[in-house]
């Protein structure tokens, strides 16, 4: 059986919770846009932008789902309407990894449960992996 890594547990959680009725591609625009207005209190807009624009050059380097996509200049997503679930799972994924780096765990889980009052989170999933 194939263990899935924590890290991609808790995008593909986060992209599951925000899916809902939504097209494909929209999940991961929800979670980016919920992210981003939580972020920019902390890190301001440009932060928050720099950060989502790494993740996403990160995230190109795993998958050619991601290829189209692009991060405006206001720090959201352009192309990512046909976006695939294991996309999304990478993109989301790379981009708590840089988030855990920068804050750590504790202040991540902060973010994540005032964005996601009704998800849970647990913070053992977010921690570094060998």
């Amino acid at each position: 059986m194939t263990r899935i890594p924590p890290r991609l547990r808790v995008a593909d959680n986060l992209l599951a919770f925000e899916t809902g009725d939504a097209i494909r591609g929209r999940a991961v625009v929800r979670v980016c846009d919920k992210l981003r207005r939580h972020l920019t209190k902390i890190l301001g807009a440009t932060g928050f932008l720099t950060l989502l624009r790494r993740a996403l050059t990160l995230a190109k380097a795993q998958t050619l789902a991601l290829s189209a996509v692009e991060v405006k200049p206001d720090g959201t997503l352009d192309h990512a309407d046909d976006l695939d679930r294991s996309g999304e799972i990478v993109l989301v994924s790379q981009l708590l990894d840089l988030l855990v780096t920068f804050v750590g765990v504790a202040v991540t889980v902060r973010i994540l449960q005032d964005a996601w009052p009704n998800a849970t989170i647990e913070s053992l999933d977010l921690e570094r992996q060998p």
